[in-house]
């Protein structure tokens, strides 16, 4: 019994509980009231898992949208924060979300091409913060790659076979290369990762003049 409005419990375990209230004066008792629901939660939730940009990859958008999914909990709904920092220590924080409620988050200030890394934790509706995330590392690269030098065959020169080799000198760039082929004003191959590609029989060669180059792709996208 209490006199007042309010009341303190014991100690409780986490989990679910139903309390109620009725008043007792002059050896009378009213009705209970109606029973409320609470529930007593303790234990932050656990790190989020991130989802995309993929730990390592690159890309040409300098605002990009960072994915998670949120972990298992008891107390919905969960808040997010989210940091990008350019060491994986996270001891120069470049950008931050704040705490919010939905599992990605686009970068509001354009980030410039570097290294960058990234992790996520979460707070939920108890009031429980939990650690954060393993750190995922992504790269900003929006400077496209060189052009390639074709090699073979040379300009004009005369071949004996309907599906030649081509060759060209091979181009770097930090987010990787692949490339792209055309002959005659036509794409016919992308995505080659060497710097050498043969002509199949599906696009074997009429006699006469024809031409040919070669542009690189790098990893973030840019041509």
């Amino acid at each position: 019994f209490t006199t007042a409005n309010t009341f303190v419990t014991m100690a409780l375990s986490d989990g679910i509980y139903y309390w109620r209230a009725r008043l007792t004066r002059n050896n009378l008792t009213s009705e209970w009231s109606a029973a409320f629901v609470f529930r007593v939660d303790t234990l932050p939730p656990q790190p989020p898992a991130l989802l995309s940009p993929d730990n390592g990859d690159s890309t040409n958008d300098q605002t990009p949208v960072l994915a998670w999914s949120s972990p298992p909990e008891n107390s919905y709904p969960l808040l997010f924060l989210v940091e990008i920092a350019t060491d994986s220590q996270f001891t120069n924080v470049v950008a931050t979300s704040g705490w919010i409620g939905k599992e990605n988050w686009e970068a509001e200030s354009s980030l410039s091409e570097g290294l960058y890394y990234w992790r996520v934790r979460a707070r939920d509706n108890a009031g429980n913060t939990g650690g954060f995330s393993e750190g995922w590392v992504f790269r900003v690269d929006v400077s496209p790659p060189a052009a390639p030098s074709p090699s073979s065959p040379k300009d004009n020169q005369l071949v004996s076979t309907r599906t030649p080799k081509l060759t060209w000198a091979s181009v770097t760039d930090v987010s990787g290369v692949s490339y792209d082929i055309e002959v005659d004003g036509a794409i016919i191959a992308t995505g080659i990762s060497e710097n050498e590609y043969a002509i199949p029989l599906g696009h074997s060669l009429a006699d006469g003049v024809h031409s040919w180059r070669v542009r690189a792709v790098d990893g973030a996208g840019n041509i």
